[in-house]
């Protein structure tokens, strides 16, 4: 995607999901409450000079909030 990066709640509660919400580098990046829960990240929230942390917290319909931590690599220019 040469515009940003697409993340994408799965795993085997997603059916069950009603909201999530994306960070990186610790600031909001988006939420989403809408099946499927997915979200679009852009190329000006990452970072060119090192990996870019991405969290996400999913809920579900009986109330749980489950996290996930992962990295991004970092942002390159386009050719």
């Amino acid at each position: 995607m040469a515009s940003g990066v697409e993340v994408l709640v799965a795993g085997g509660d997603r059916a069950d999901g009603v909201a999530a919400s994306f960070r990186v580098r610790d600031r909001k990046a988006g939420t989403d409450t809408a099946a499927p829960l997915k979200g679009k990240i852009g190329l000006k929230r990452l970072s060119r000079k090192a990996k870019n942390p991405l969290s996400a917290i999913a809920t579900t319909l009986d109330g749980r909030r489950e996290s996930v931590r992962a990295g991004l690599p970092r942002r390159r220019l386009p050719r």
